[in-house]
């Protein structure tokens, strides 16, 4: 650190007095501290708003994808239905068509089930979240309430006992703050 008023330069950050002049620095370097702290604010604060952003991102592309889903579910059972009342000459290939297609409507069900399962739901402001490995209870309060003591309030809201007892795969209810 320099001093502000001599310009006497190598000044430990820590230095109250400026040996070449007298003055006193423990203003200066109260200033200084406050400013590095502000720093460090703002990058956190900045970091968080493009987490944000990249979450909203991608709620967006799930519910893009869930609407696409439903409307090739709808589009496929309209398809069958036109076609149940139509003469028909039965054959093995037929059969085993209609035997393809009924199994691909069952995956786009299980995918659309899926979807719905881990989309927010915007009237309720609930996040459905799986667990993935590396995921604890302190992170992901961290992550969707900006404080890692909210945890808690992911416990009580799941009835968890104990924070260390979740698992890979284990699907929770977060309830976001207004």
């Amino acid at each position: 650190m320099n001093c502000p008023i001599c310009d006497k330069a190598g000044l430990a950050e820590t230095t109250t007095t400026c040996p070449q002049c007298n003055s006193d620095l423990s203003g200066f370097s109260l200033i200084q501290n406050i400013a590095s702290k502000h720093k460090a604010l703002k990058a956190n604060n900045q970091k968080t708003e493009e987490k944000l952003i990249k979450s909203k991102a991608t709620t967006k592309r799930r519910t893009i994808l869930g609407g696409i889903m439903l409307l090739l579910l709808l589009c496929s059972f309209a398809w069958l239905y036109l076609n149940k009342n139509e003469p028909s000459v039965a054959t093995d290939n037929t059969s085993l068509e209609n035997d393809s297609l009924k199994a691909e409507i069952l995956k786009k069900e299980e995918q659309i089930t899926l979807l719905k399962q881990n989309s927010l739901i915007d009237d309720k402001k609930v996040v459905r979240y799986t667990i993935r490995k590396g995921d604890n209870l302190i992170k992901l309060a961290r992550f969707y309430y900006n404080n890692e003591d909210d945890y808690k309030t992911i416990m009580n809201d799941n009835n968890i006992k104990e924070s260390n007892k979740i698992l890979i795969g284990d699907t929770l209810t977060i309830k976001l703050k207004d």
